[in-house]
């Protein structure tokens, strides 16, 4: 009430037993009550606000620190594309937040991409990933049994990247892994040397009592004894999202039985240029496209040593001859033309070798081959005004979904998991298998072309499955805000 608010009670009621024997005084004696309180209620009402007041300042002052865990290279568009929209998801929630990425290939450009890009955004390099080869020296072996104090990373080539990595994790409010499928063991060789490195960040967090947890995540495979250490590590975030179904019954079959552990969009899909990027116009002209009279086709080829995908072996032809006649009877139908552009640099001679040069001579006038790589604000741009992007990339199928496009996703099998997001998200018959002799050039044909004949349909389709992501997208970023809330204590 306050002593303001007491003494006013005071005083009304003293003077109302002095008047009270009239009734007038009885009537001045009730209006003078009332005023009272209103007065005591604004008084209250105006300290409650001041309150709020200053609750609220101290919340904007108060600005976590985030540390997003596996931030890839400049490789792949896709690759390029999962930070900045986890980056955009983080700050729709937390405007002011420090975000600290920790780069698992650490390159010049990578850095000035964010930088540039982003305020608040500093980049360092992992220091779990070692591809040096020498062994410790002699010196060293000696200097820490001389000296058992010094630090444990002393001498090592990676010594550097240990202690900044440390004082960044050491001062971060929340560790987030971003989305990918890099959580698993035994998924292409049982090496935990290549398994552990993704998981440390993890694994820190879990001992030293930080919150974390995992964004949209495929899962492929918790091989024995990993899933001894593993699942654990999951148990204990605050959150697992999976990006595709297929991976959260994985997880729930593996034991994993964290509170929150749900299906979540890759963050890919967060990242939406909102204006036509530099270049696209001359990019346009310059390969005579127009909106929607032209596709794109995307490969990955046993050239980039993916998967179990042998080079120049009958199954790299075999998806190669499907796609092929694939694109020969869209451009024999339609008339229209087929872009061949890359999700990964390393496949721009793969796709010239095993498409564009054992293409029939009388459709080439209306193939394009790109023979540089681009960056993935170009890509959005031109995948926005394909007619459909057929790719058997992931991330060149999100990329185009985003931005409101029609897609076929053929995929080859060791790619994951992850091609069951298609199933989530209600586009399952745009999915289809290269290996499998049901999923015909027929079949996808007849999808392909239907798509052109009723492109207002295929639209629709994608549009109600990104009403669906936009949904998910705000309850894991929900669940986000008060996992950070928490670790900040408000």
């Amino acid at each position: 009430m306050g002593a303001l608010g007491t003494l006013m009670v005071h005083f009304t009621t003293g003077y109302v037993r002095l008047i009270m024997r009239t009734k007038a005084g009885y009537l001045f004696s009730l209006a003078l009550g009332i005023a009272a309180f209103g007065f005591f209620i604004a008084n209250r009402a105006s300290a409650q606000n001041a309150e709020k007041t200053t609750s609220s300042v101290a919340q904007e002052k108060k600005a976590p620190v985030v540390m997003v865990t596996f931030t890839w290279s400049f490789g792949n568009i896709g690759d390029i594309g999962i930070t900045p929209g986890m980056i955009n998801l983080i700050r729709d929630h937390f405007p002011n937040s420090e975000i600290i990425l920790v780069a698992n290939s650490y390159q010049e450009n990578v850095v000035d991409y964010f930088t540039n890009n982003f305020s608040n955004v500093s980049v360092i390099p992992t220091p779990f990933i070692n591809d040096v080869k020498t062994p410790i020296s002699r010196d060293v072996f000696k200097a820490i049994q001389d000296d058992p104090s010094l630090d444990q990373a002393y001498g090592t080539p990676y010594e550097k990247r240990a202690k900044v990595f440390r004082e960044a994790f050491d001062r971060s409010d929340f560790i987030l892994f971003n989305s990918g499928t890099v959580l698993s063991y035994g998924r292409w060789k049982y090496s935990m040397s290549s398994t552990l490195h993704f998981w440390w960040p993890l694994i820190l967090a879990q001992k030293h009592g930080k919150h974390y947890g995992i964004y949209s995540h495929s899962f492929e495979r918790f091989a024995w004894p990993a899933n001894e250490l593993l699942v654990p590590v999951l148990n204990d975030a605050d959150f697992v999202f999976c990006r595709d179904g297929n991976s959260l019954q994985y997880l729930k079959d593996s034991g994993v039985t964290t509170k929150i552990l749900e299906y979540g969009p890759d963050a890919t899909f967060n990242f939406t240029p909102t204006k036509k990027a530099s270049g696209y116009q001359e990019f346009m002209s310059k390969h005579g496209l127009k909106e929607h009279e032209y596709i794109t086709l995307t490969i990955r080829s046993g050239r980039s040593n993916q998967g179990f995908i042998e080079p120049h072996s009958a199954r790299e032809n075999l998806h190669a001859k499907k796609l092929r006649e694939l694109v020969t009877r869209y451009i024999e139908e339609t008339g229209n033309k087929v872009l061949i552009a890359p999700e990964v640099k390393s496949e721009i001679i793969p796709a010239k070798e095993l498409i564009y040069d054992q293409l029939p001579k009388n459709v080439l006038d209306k193939v394009i081959l790109m023979e540089e790589f681009w960056l993935p604000d170009l890509a959005y741009s031109v995948y926005e005004s394909a007619e459909t992007v057929v790719t058997m990339e992931a991330h060149s199928m999100i990329m185009a979904l985003a931005v409101g496009t029609p897609i076929l996703h053929p995929r080859f099998i060791e790619a994951g998991r992850k091609a069951w997001m298609l199933k989530d998200l209600g586009l399952e018959e745009w999915l289809f298998d290269l290996d499998e002799k049901s999923d015909s050039v027929d079949k996808m044909y007849k999808e392909l072309i239907s798509i052109h004949k009723d492109y207002a349909t295929a639209k629709a389709k994608v549009s109600k499955a990104l009403k669906y992501v936009k949904e998910r997208e705000k309850r894991t970023m929900d669940v986000f805000e008060a996992s950070v809330n928490q670790a900040i204590g408000q």
